[in-house]
């Protein structure tokens, strides 16, 4: 289901793909369920659009979807899509995934998504 130009990817307006680089930290492996994930992520992304696109109609639950798994080695490999939304919404989903690409990519340990800093 994570294989390139699956459905759920060519579903999806953004498809982040991650993968762990460090076993080290509090939150590295922690044991969480797809469902719980998708839940701190949808928060996430509201309050992105809360700060830059007030104008655009918040995520709701469906909307963000998340699969992962644990490779031999132990490192966590997975896959965030944006299920599409209105045409009217493209674009500013689009900017949106790539705020939550680049705050998970990124080197801050502040706030709510430090537990997703791979």
């Amino acid at each position: 289901m994570l294989e390139q130009g699956s459905e759920r990817e060519r579903d999806s307006t953004v498809c982040i793909r991650i993968e762990q680089v460090s076993t080290e930290g509090l939150a590295a492996n922690r044991k969480v369920t797809a469902r719980s994930v998708e839940d701190e992520i949808l928060t996430l992304v509201n309050r992105i659009r809360e700060q830059c696109f007030q104008y655009a109609e918040d995520f709701a639950s469906g909307d963000i979807r998340y699969q992962g798994f644990e490779d031999r080695e132990g490192l966590g490999r997975g896959m965030i899509t944006i299920h599409r939304r209105k045409v009217t919404l493209f674009e500013v989903d689009v900017a949106i995934g790539c705020l939550l690409g680049f705050y998970f990519g990124n080197g801050i340990r502040a706030g709510g998504g430090r537990a997703y800093k791979w």
